[in-house]
């Protein structure tokens, strides 16, 4: 890791010149360059505006770092602050957590935040920060694709900064349908600027019709969206089979910081257990609930005796307390047997349990094809055991 270079005139000494770098030379970190060209500048200025500061705070034992929250108040009129890193050495623990921000915490500068989560890199196993893409393919005759997408989004610092070329692969685009994928970056790019997709042209039906792209940013609880509403085809429109897209702004959403759970759905071991329909999902808690949620990814999922793990992320709801399941009695054989449904908060790692063991089939037993499951967990039964305690203490005219 190089942080700068000084090259003094030894015939005067009075004259310096300084290469600033703060970059790794590595071919297994950040973008694998082993070799960098240094702009020399002969203002000292220039290397004090990447100072690094080093504190020493003292707390109590937290464990394992999740995510930090960090910012300023936006007190004095040239507060603005572009940061770049947040190291942490945990003497303790004996481990050390890089959180990369390499944005502005500024009012007049990109979103106007001045204070922002950041989640270290580790957590992803160093794949970078994810991007949420939600894929609008248009309900056009022969709209879909099977060829090779790929997209490239450009944003951060001057709006030019890339993510690099990322291909879509095990995605599929069909006509009238919104396809999701995550991709990771190396670096924070929200809010972005603009995105650069197409296609490589190959298979049996390469034309694609492309209503438009909406990412969204977790970590910033924000969603932009990118319209089209053109053709990446070479024998339609202008012939192009990539395109450049910019935000609506009008469009834009500030969602606040998201949930993530890890939820696991076990379909039964019985005979006709598995289902074609599409399943959604919707978690209850105690501060709030999340929206109508998709679960099916592809195909093979809901089978019978399978198990199938999604991560699903959510606005702040609290302790769940109960879920509701259902799906849309598509598919040829709609019928399913749920067994049970676990969750996991990814922050927290408290779990919780919601045991169905019934049939969701208009034929089968009530018909029903919507079920409400209560949650247990060790947190749920203290909180139920609190309550009616508290009933109880109630009714005789004493308080608890």
């Amino acid at each position: 890791f190089l942080e700068r270079i000084v090259i003094i005139d030894l015939k005067d000494p009075k004259i310096s010149y300084y290469c600033l770098c703060s970059k790794w030379l590595d071919k297994n970190i950040d973008d694998g360059l082993i070799s960098r060209d240094l702009i020399a500048s002969d203002d000292p200025l220039d290397i004090k505006k990447r100072k690094k500061d080093e504190f020493q705070i003292e707390c109590p034992s937290i464990g394992e770092i999740k995510k930090i929250r960090i910012g300023h108040n936006g007190a004095n009129p040239s507060s603005g602050w572009y940061l770049d890193k947040v190291i942490i050495d945990d003497e303790n623990m004996g481990r050390v957590y890089e959180f990369l921000c390499d944005r502005w915490l500024a009012e007049d500068e990109e979103d106007g935040k001045t204070t922002v989560f950041l989640y270290p890199s580790a957590d992803t196993s160093s794949l970078g920060v994810p991007y949420n893409l939600f894929i609008h393919t248009g309900d056009k005759k022969h709209a879909d694709t099977d060829s090779q997408v790929y997209v490239e989004i450009f944003g951060g610092k001057g709006g030019n900064k890339s993510s690099g070329i990322k291909k879509l692969k095990d995605c599929e685009f069909k006509r009238g349908k919104t396809t999701k994928t995550t991709i990771f970056v190396d670096k924070m790019l929200s809010p972005i600027n603009e995105v650069l997709v197409g296609h490589d042209n190959t298979g049996a039906d390469p034309s694609w019709f492309l209503e438009g792209i909406d990412i969204e940013t977790p970590q910033l609880g924000l969603k932009q969206f990118f319209p089209c509403m053109k053709w990446l085809a070479e024998d339609k429109d202008d012939g192009k089979i990539e395109r450049l897209l910019k935000e609506d702004t009008n469009r834009r959403e500030e969602r606040g910081e998201k949930v993530v759970w890890n939820l696991t759905v076990f379909t039964s071991d019985k005979k006709y257990a598995g289902t074609d329909s599409n399943v959604y999902v919707v978690l209850y808690g105690d501060k709030g609930k999340s929206d109508d949620l998709s679960l099916r990814e592809n195909s093979d999922n809901f089978e019978k005796g399978r198990k199938d793990k999604f991560r699903i992320e959510t606005n702040e709801i609290g302790i769940p307390f109960k879920i509701r399941i259902s799906h849309d009695n598509s598919g040829k054989a709609p019928g399913w047997h749920l067994d049970r449904i676990e969750l996991e908060n990814l922050e927290t790692k408290e779990k919780y349990y919601f045991n169905c063991n019934r049939w969701l089939d208009k034929k089968e037993e009530d018909g029903q094809i919507v079920r409400e499951l209560p949650a247990e967990a060790e947190l749920i039964k203290w909180n139920q055991k609190y309550f009616d305690t508290n009933l109880n203490r109630s009714r005789s005219g004493k308080s608890l």
